[in-house]
């Protein structure tokens, strides 16, 4: 089965559950596993889609203001965000790690793809539909231990790991 075909399925089980779905704006629909730890308050849909949207909301609303550039330097090449930020916004909500929170409420999710981590803040709407997605830069984000991205200490060195000092 393509994702073609796996798309139409889900768009069509996300009408059959009752959402407005706008199946040739939709750039990709999928479903979420009871594993995700994806938080979502009021409890998690059991699918999500991205649609192109505008600008308050969807894919145009994730390249509106300079967002795309911060794409870009995050290693999605404008040229390719159109087929990857769909397909980067169903591995943060699927098989991603939650690590923070940007704001009070924007889940921050971190995602190994194409060689590289992917940590994006992403807000979902209780109905499944992806509103948003940014770029959080390593350096702004403040992380618990345990997280992905904290270094283990080194109890022997008495030091992290991967750190000269």
């Amino acid at each position: 089965m393509g994702q073609k075909h796996s798309k139409e399925k889900n768009i069509q089980r996300i009408q059959a559950n009752g959402h407005k779905i706008r199946p040739e704006e939709t750039l990709n629909a999928w479903k979420v596993p009871a594993t995700s730890e994806f938080p979502v308050p009021g409890g998690r849909p059991d699918y999500m889609w991205v649609e192109t949207g505008g600008s308050r909301a969807g894919f145009q609303h994730m390249q509106a203001k300079g967002r795309s550039q911060q794409f870009e330097q995050a290693g999605i090449p404008q040229a390719e965000q159109r087929e990857k930020l769909p397909i980067l916004a169903e591995a943060h909500t699927t098989v991603g790690r939650y690590i923070g929170e940007q704001g009070k409420d924007r889940p921050i999710m971190a995602t190994h793809i194409d060689g590289r981590v992917h940590r994006n803040a992403i807000t979902v709407g209780s109905n499944g539909y992806v509103v948003s997605m940014n770029p959080v830069s390593s350096g702004k984000l403040k992380l618990k231990p345990g997280n992905p991205g904290v270094p283990r200490t080194d109890l022997r060195q008495g030091k992290a790991k991967g750190c000269d000092r």
